[in-house]
C-alpha cells in the first residue's frame, strides 16, 4: 500500500501517482511565472511536509517546512 498519493488534473485528463516510505512523493504545479512544489517525505518514523514557492526566473521561498502535524495545526485543521 502506498504512504502518499498525488493527483492532477488538466486538458488532457486526470493522472495519479504513489510514493512510498522511502521514496516519498514531490508534486510541482507551474504556470510561465511561479511554480508551487511540494514534498512529503517520512523521516524519524513521522511524515515531513516542505512547501515552496518559486519564480520562474529565479527566487524561491519555503512557505512551511515541518511535521504534518505542524501543518495541520498552522492552518487550523489539526487538533
Amino acid at each position: 500500500m502506498s504512504e502518499f498519493y498525488g493527483r492532477i488534473q488538466g486538458h488532457r485528463g486526470e493522472a495519479t501517482r504513489c510514493g512510498s516510505k522511502t521514496s516519498g512523493i514531490t508534486t510541482v504545479a507551474k504556470s510561465w511565472v511561479s511554480a508551487v512544489t511540494t514534498y512529503y517525505w517520512i523521516e524519524d518514523g513521522k511524515t515531513r511536509v516542505r512547501i515552496a514557492v518559486t519564480k520562474e526566473h529565479g527566487g524561491s521561498e519555503t512557505l512551511f517546512d515541518g511535521t504534518e502535524e505542524a501543518l495541520l495545526r498552522k492552518v487550523k485543521l489539526g487538533n
